[in-house]
């Protein structure tokens, strides 16, 4: 399809500030020839976007698998310098703070963008505490790539984390991920916002191999807050309960669109 592309930044690290990207840059098309180096959850939601809007569709992919959110973010988003911060003998490169901003978003600031997409969260759930920290340095990224655009209500999406992993005994390991996610939904309270749930897609794989789902998924939430679509984008979310007087619990659900059915119900509903 090529009123599809991709624009994607070399893997590329720095420690200082840079206003020009890495070489190596380059518009392709989605066409066989190019389509195998695209972002798979970026094709995909590129693609039910468009077949939403007609419109053409360019992606800017700038990724670095396996990195914290720090290393997305700028000193001044942080509150702190970089030389300040001592992190554990052996840690990846790609794992220190500002190190992908510097290169690999720092200079697209500015260029015009319908929003944002964002990926990532697993780094930051090695442990208990990182996991709870996540929402702060979360809510400090997005409002300071807003700024850094001129536009504090730019669109970003995020895909919240699947499910993963096993239950440890140690609740400071396996209770990271849910605490993550939690932290994730609860940055909704940002303006134009959405979350992609993938509770039900995730598998064995840290990386869940169907990303269909994922880029449609994205692709609603931008159709309702980047194009002000009138459509149910979410599955339905927990707004409040209360006890009646014969003891049974009301939950009260956002997002339901025709109503509540269960999953693989036999009866619909």
């Amino acid at each position: 399809n090529q009123m599809i592309r991709q624009f994607q930044i070399p893997k590329t690290l720095s420690k200082e500030e840079k206003d020009v990207l890495p070489s190596g840059c380059a518009w392709t098309p989605a066409t066989k020839a190019y389509v195998g180096n695209f972002t798979a959850a970026g094709y995909y939601f590129a693609k039910a976007l468009y077949a939403d809007i007609n419109i053409p569709i360019g992606i800017i992919n700038t990724s670095y698998g396996g990195t914290r959110i720090e290393a997305w973010m700028s000193e001044e988003m942080l509150g702190y310098d970089e030389e300040d911060v001592i992190l554990a003998d052996g840690i990846y490169q790609e794992r220190q703070p500002t190190v992908c901003y510097n290169q690999m978003l720092k200079p697209l600031a500015g260029f015009p963008v319908k929003g944002f997409i964002w990926y990532q969260g697993e780094s930051n759930a090695d442990n208990i505490e990182d996991a709870l920290e996540y929402g702060s340095l979360f809510k400090k990224m997005i409002t300071g790539w807003r700024k850094l655009w001129g536009n504090e209500n730019l669109p970003f999406i995020w895909v919240q984390l699947p499910n993963y992993g096993e239950v440890y005994p140690n609740p400071n390991t396996w209770d990271a991920w849910p605490q993550l996610r939690a932290n994730q939904t609860r940055t909704l309270v940002l303006p134009n916002t959405a979350e992609a749930v993938t509770i039900d897609i995730g598998d064995l794989d840290i990386h869940p191999k169907d990303k269909i789902p994922v880029g449609e998924r994205l692709a609603l939430c931008a159709g309702k807050i980047a194009y002000n679509e009138d459509i149910v984008y979410s599955g339905p979310r927990y707004k409040s309960h209360y006890l009646n007087n014969d003891g049974k619990g009301v939950v009260k659900f956002d997002h339901t669109g025709s109503g509540l059915i269960a999953k693989n119900s036999t009866t619909g509903s």
